[in-house]
C-alpha cells in the first residue's frame, strides 16, 4: 500500500545563532494504514549539510519545544503546552 510522507525541520520552530547553526523541531510524518509521527529536536551547524539528532521524543506528545540561543555556543530548550 502506498503512503504519503513528510520529512524535514519545522520552519516555525527553527532558531538560527548569529554563526548560523539553527536547531529546530524535525518532523518525519507518514500515511498508510495509520498516522506514524516521529519528533525529535536537531542542529544543523552552519556550512553542514547533515544535522545532530539532540532529543528525540518517543511517545507522542502535544507539548512544542521552544529553542532560543542564549549565545552562539549555548541553546536552551523548554517544553510549551
Amino acid at each position: 500500500m502506498p503512503s504519503d510522507c513528510f520529512e524535514g525541520m519545522t520552519e516555525d520552530t527553527s532558531v538560527a545563532n548569529g554563526r548560523g547553526d539553527v536547531a529546530g523541531e524535525y518532523l518525519e510524518a507518514c500515511t498508510g494504514f495509520g498516522t506514524v509521527v516521529n519528533y525529535s529536536v536537531v542542529l544543523r551547524r552552519h556550512g553542514e549539510t547533515g544535522a545532530i539528532t539532540l532529543v528525540r521524543f518517543d511517545e507522542p506528545t502535544y507539548a512544542y519545544p521552544r529553542l532560543r540561543w542564549l549565545s552562539d555556543e549555548r541553546s536552551s530548550l523548554n517544553s510549551v503546552r
